[in-house]
């Protein structure tokens, strides 16, 4: 259904507009925690607002890369650590309030790859061009297939990978479960 949507929309030339990106970009979450400062959108450029999310974590938590792309930043902003990355789908990608920076400038970073670890908050924000969007539509929600144990205790089994659950439509969140239907 998306792809027939996102086919479309490209013919009709809709699919310039931004609030249509949603539609075919699922992300994985940089990590798995509450989102404790939602987003904020400015009304206008330099007005105040909260560009991005910002999770709780427990200290020394490891960031992981959202999507594979290039690292187009990598350092400490009046003395905060951030890390920048340019997606392959043509969204930047902010990793900031960090406590340590685990890649350097022209970096390529697949898919969960770690970009550094944090303090007790770590930020999140996405953008096109120069709008800033709310990450949160367009997080999947990562979980696991469950796994039976065998009685006999057989070793060596490898731990399957996580799963992505990716939102259907823009502005509705995924459940571990699937996404929602109507």
């Amino acid at each position: 259904m998306n792809l027939v949507l996102a086919l479309s929309l490209a013919v009709s030339g809709l699919a310039s507009w931004s609030g249509w990106g949603s539609v075919v970009t699922c992300y994985f979450p940089p990590v798995v925690a509450a989102v404790v400062a939602p987003f904020d959108e400015p009304a206008c450029t330099y007005c105040a607002g909260h560009r991005g999310i910002e999770y709780a974590v427990a200290d020394r938590t490891t960031i992981r890369s959202a999507a594979a792309g290039v690292v187009t930043f990598a350092g400490s902003v009046a003395g905060t650590a951030y890390v920048v990355v340019d997606h392959d789908d043509g969204l930047t990608a902010t990793y900031g309030k960090l406590r340590d920076v685990g890649v350097v400038v022209g970096q390529r970073v697949a898919t969960g790859d770690p970009v550094g670890s944090s303090g007790l908050r770590v930020y999140f924000g996405l953008r096109r061009d120069d709008r800033y969007l709310d990450p949160q539509p367009l997080l999947g929600t990562i979980g696991r297939h469950a796994r039976l144990v065998p009685i006999d205790a057989t070793r060596g089994r490898r731990v399957p990978p996580p799963v992505l659950t990716c939102p259907r439509n823009p502005g509705r969140t995924a459940s571990a479960s699937g996404p929602r239907s109507r």
